[in-house]
Formats: C-alpha cells, sequence, structure tokens
C-alpha cells in the first residue's frame, strides 16, 4: 500500500468492524509517517487522516474514551519521540481547531467538558436526601435515648428505622453525586 487513500480505507473498514483493533488502526497510522514509502504526504494531509479517524469514532458511535484516545495518544507520544515535541503540539493545536480534537485531563475525563450549573430537579433530590439524612438521625437519637429510658424494643426499632432513612437519603445523595460528578449531569 504506497496510497494514503488505500490506508483511510483501511481504517474505515477496520473501524466499521464490530469489534475494530486498535492496534491495527494505529498501526495504520504510524505507517503513514514513513516519509519513504509516502514522500508526498504533507503532515497536514496526515493530521486530516487522524481527523477522519475520529470523525469515523463519532460516526460509528465508537467509546472514544477506549478506542480512540489510546490510540490518540500513543500517536502523539510517538510523534514527539520521531520529531519532536514542537511537531506533537502543531498537530494537536490542528486537531483542535480543525476537528475539535482534545485530548484526555489528567485523570481520564474529556477535557472539553463544561461546567454546567444544576437543575431543579437535582437540587430537589439533594433537599429531600438532606431532609432523609436529618430525620433518620433524630428517630435513631429518639430510638436511642428510649433504649436507655424506656422500652428496649421501643428503642431498637426507632434506632433500626433511624439508620435505614440516614442509608436511604445518603444513598440516594451519594449516588446523585456520582452521577453530577462523573457524567456532568
Amino acid at each position: 500500500m504506497s496510497d494514503p487513500t488505500l490506508i483511510r480505507d483501511e481504517i474505515r473498514e477496520e473501524l466499521g468492524k464490530g469489534l475494530p483493533s486498535r492496534r491495527k488502526v494505529f498501526t495504520y497510522l504510524i505507517d503513514l509517517l514513513k516519509k519513504d514509502k509516502y514522500p508526498f504526504l504533507t503532515d497536514f494531509e496526515f493530521y486530516d487522516i487522524v481527523g477522519y479517524t475520529y470523525k469515523l469514532n463519532l460516526e460509528y458511535k465508537l467509546n472514544l474514551e477506549m478506542l480512540f484516545y489510546p490510540i490518540y495518544d500513543a500517536l502523539k507520544k510517538k510523534i514527539k519521540k520521531l520529531y519532536g515535541a514542537e511537531k506533537r503540539l502543531e498537530m494537536e493545536q490542528y486537531l483542535k481547531e480543525k476537528f475539535g480534537l482534545y485530548g484526555l485531563g489528567k485523570y481520564g475525563k474529556n477535557r472539553q467538558k463544561q461546567d454546567s450549573p444544576l437543575s431543579l430537579s437535582t437540587k430537589v433530590k439533594y433537599v429531600v436526601s438532606g431532609c432523609a439524612i436529618l430525620f433518620g438521625l433524630i428517630v435513631f437519637f429518639i430510638g436511642l435515648f428510649a433504649y436507655f429510658f424506656s422500652s428496649r424494643s421501643v428503642g431498637i426499632t426507632f434506632m433500626i428505622l433511624g439508620l435505614v432513612a440516614i442509608l436511604t437519603g445518603a444513598s440516594a445523595s451519594a449516588r446523585k453525586c456520582i452521577d453530577c460528578c462523573w457524567y456532568g449531569y
């Protein structure tokens, strides 16, 4: 294969499979860096093919974090090793401007994620969860008081009800917080 369009077709064919291979796609892209094999391929044409690969991931609705970003990160390392940091930065800037492609953040989250204000329903869920926790604490302490000063069975019943209310409120609040922080809701 000496034609870059054939490589693009191979990448499209690989990504069209049910379970595409990251290794094959990465090998196809690295193969394009060989100047003896593709002497007329400019850097920007290569960047366009990388951007094309990114767009195919979006088109086929493939998981970018599982498939494309590991390839992209490995490609950035390879370009830095072969051509230096300036060339890697040039590629990143070109792909940001032309394709809207951003790399992964420090902890694996996408950098283009934006903070959005909480919706009214989310705020209501937080308030209800907080009230459930507060109610659970009150019932638990009433049960504790009843256990020591009144009836042990009534006290244990109230403490169990209080713990159930606390755990219910805490789990709903924690679940909502995890969804909010992790998925950006």
